[in-house]
C-alpha cells in the first residue's frame, strides 16, 4: 500500500507542468475528459483487485496520473483563459473549493466506508468520476470565444495571453531548467 501511494504522490505532483502543457496544446476540456475517465475507470477496476501490483497499477500509477492531471493547473488553466481581471481571487476560490471539497467528501466516504464496506465507496467515486466526465463533455469549453464571449476583463486590456501550441513533452523540461537558472525564482526563506 505504501508502494502504490508514494507513486501516487509523486505522479500528482509531477503531472502537473505536463498537464498544463497538455492543456495549452490540446484543450483543458480533452485533458479533463481523459483525466475522469482514467480516473473513473482505474476506480472501478480497484474493486476487482486481486495482488498488489494491481493496486499500484491502479490506484499508484493511473489515479496518481488522472488526479495529477486535475490538480491546481487546472485551476490556473481555467483562470488564464476565461479571466483577465481577477484571476488570483478565481485561481484562490479554486484552491479553496479543493480543499473544503476534501473536507466534506473524506469524512463522508469514511462514513460509507463504515457503513456498507469499500468497494460500494470506491463504486461511488467511479461514478462520481464517470457523471463528471458526461458533464465536463456537455457543458466545458476550452475558451470563452468558443461560447462567443471574451474573457472577464479582457476588454478593458486589451492583448489578453493567448495559450502557445508547442511540444508539452519537450518544451517543459526546458523551461522548468530554464527558470530554475535564470536567478528569478527565488527559495523560500524556509529552505535556505
Amino acid at each position: 500500500m505504501s508502494l502504490a501511494l508514494a507513486i501516487n504522490l509523486l505522479l500528482y505532483g509531477l503531472c502537473g507542468p505536463f498537464a498544463g502543457a497538455i492543456m495549452a496544446r490540446f484543450g483543458v476540456r480533452r485533458v479533463m475528459l481523459g483525466a475522469r475517465v482514467a480516473l473513473g475507470a482505474a476506480v472501478s477496476l480497484s474493486t476487482l483487485m486481486q495482488s498488489a501490483w494491481q493496486l499500484v497499477v491502479l490506484w499508484g500509477v493511473l489515479v496518481g496520473l488522472g488526479s495529477g492531471a486535475m490538480a491546481l493547473v487546472l485551476g490556473a488553466t481555467v483562470a488564464a483563459r476565461w479571466f483577465v481581471r481577477r484571476r488570483g481571487l478565481v485561481t484562490g476560490l479554486f484552491a479553496a473549493a479543493s480543499a473544503t471539497g476534501q473536507l466534506i467528501f473524506l469524512p463522508l466516504q469514511a462514513a460509507i466506508v463504515e457503513l456498507a464496506g469499500w468497494r460500494t465507496a470506491v463504486l461511488l467515486v467511479a461514478g462520481v468520476a464517470f457523471t463528471v466526465a458526461v458533464v465536463v463533455a456537455v457543458f466545458m469549453r476550452d475558451d470563452p470565444r468558443q461560447k462567443g464571449l471574451e474573457a472577464y476583463g479582457a476588454a478593458d486590456e486589451p492583448g489578453a495571453v493567448v495559450a502557445p501550441r508547442a511540444n508539452p513533452l519537450s518544451a517543459n523540461p526546458f523551461k522548468l531548467a530554464l527558470g530554475l537558472r535564470s536567478g528569478r525564482i527565488a527559495l523560500s526563506p524556509a529552505l535556505h
